[in-house]
């Protein structure tokens, strides 16, 4: 979907936005091909945040229909990011050493069979009511090394949910068609 350059560009100019968040003498990469990016629809984008010892350190972004800026998406993304760090006062050296995972979604679709989804490329959403949502991106799904039933278990488990939740016919769970950019 993207080429290597573009992903480089994105990875860039993110990584910078979050670093001049927190010292704003730092400048924010700006790309002249940034650009590329500004009439692009999508579902969804995310910033996920792995340190150095394979641990999770935050996932913030956004889901909604009708984006149409992944650049504007980045922007919102990485407010959202350098506020939860600056909260649990994590320091801008474990930002500047973890892995970043960039993750747009292209589409979210329902699927009637919960075992149709791609766990190498997809991610996962589910939903139970209008009160309970989870969900996994694919990067972290990658990470689990997991059968699909397995992730399925775990994201309702993790959530303090009934596991088995998932395989009743009033879950709704839903395919997200994403592409995902590792620093």
């Amino acid at each position: 979907m993207f080429t290597k350059t573009q992903c480089d560009i994105l990875i860039n100019y993110i990584k910078s936005k979050i670093d001049n968040l927190y010292d704003s003498s730092q400048l924010v990469i700006e790309d002249k091909n940034l650009a590329t990016f500004s009439n692009m629809i999508h579902k969804g984008f995310y910033i996920g945040m792995v340190d150095a010892k394979d641990e999770d350190i935050v996932k913030k972004g956004l889901l909604q229909e009708n984006l149409t800026n992944i650049v504007s998406s980045a922007d919102t993304a990485s407010q959202m990011v350098y506020d939860y760090l600056k909260l649990q006062n994590i320091p801008r050296s474990k930002f500047q050493t973890s892995t970043i995972y960039i993750t747009i979604v292209i589409d979210v679709q329902y699927i009637a069979n919960p075992m149709s989804w791609d766990e190498t490329k997809d991610g996962v959403y589910f939903m139970w009511g209008q009160d309970f949502k989870g969900f996994y991106l694919p990067y972290e799904i990658q990470r689990m090394n997991l059968s699909k039933i397995e992730v399925l278990d775990i994201l309702l488990s993790s959530n303090k949910m009934p596991s088995s939740l998932w395989k009743i016919p009033e879950s709704l769970i839903y395919r997200l068609v994403c592409f995902t950019i590792k620093s």
